[in-house]
């Protein structure tokens, strides 16, 4: 949950919060519009889900990304990962989506493309922790830039929760069942369950945080730092 600096303000309380920061949340490219938010320096937030090969021709001819970056784009399976590029970096990042009745992967990737003037983010799948965050930021105001990168990480974090809440709960009926008795089976979904809660869920959340987190990582608790790490020349 997002408190503090980090919340969405509604624009009458502007003059009292210190909050003055319009992010536009776009779902699918516009053209017209993000040339007009780059050359007026207006920060934004671009999401697509599912992006297709003409999606990511336009974000090379709109935005320069750099064409390594867009080929992790094509295939996803990325690890989480940052590399510094010359005025943005490259993020790779988790959340995860509850979907065991499909029997689909819990993990959902995201890769994002961040600098002091926009986020646009990638994902193969529909994610509602990133749905609702965009409906939040509707008509509100944030703080600064930088707390909307903090908003994104803390949902798709959160967005791990229920899940391992899901299957820790599973793991306590199979512990209850195998002390009164238990069977082949219920020992093998045991075990299986273990091994969902530590990995690769838990470890993908470790490793989020480190990448993003880490000594000289972000940090949304200092002001600015945002476009100063962002615009940090290449390693």
């Amino acid at each position: 949950m997002a408190v503090g600096k980090a919340e969405a303000q509604h624009p009458d309380r502007a003059s009292t919060t210190g909050f003055t920061c319009v992010v536009p949340c776009l779902s699918g490219i516009d053209e017209t519009a993000i040339r007009d938010y780059l050359a007026r320096d207006q920060f934004f937030w671009l999401d697509l889900t599912a992006p297709t090969k003409e999606d990511l021709d336009s974000l090379r001819e709109l935005f320069g990304f750099h064409p390594l970056a867009l080929e992790d784009a094509v295939h996803f399976g990325q690890r989480p990962k940052l590399d510094h590029y010359q005025d943005y970096v490259f993020l790779v990042f988790y959340g995860a989506r509850d979907v065991s009745s499909t029997g689909a992967d819990l993990l959902r990737e995201v890769q994002m493309f961040i600098s002091g003037k926009y986020l646009v983010s990638l994902h193969r799948d529909a994610l509602p922790a990133l749905d609702e965050q965009r409906s939040a930021l509707d008509g509100l105001v944030l703080h600064s830039e930088q707390f909307l990168l903090y908003r994104v990480f803390d949902a798709l974090t959160d967005s791990f929760f229920p899940v391992l809440a899901r299957i820790d709960d599973e793991i306590d009926e199979l512990e209850n069942a195998v002390l009164s008795g238990p069977t082949d089976e219920q020992e093998r979904q045991r075990d299986e369950r273990r091994g969902e809660c530590a990995s690769p869920c838990a470890g993908v959340r470790m490793r989020n945080h480190a990448f993003v987190f880490g000594p000289g990582r972000l940090h949304p608790e200092e002001p600015r730092h945002a476009r100063r790490v962002m615009t940090a020349p290449a390693v």
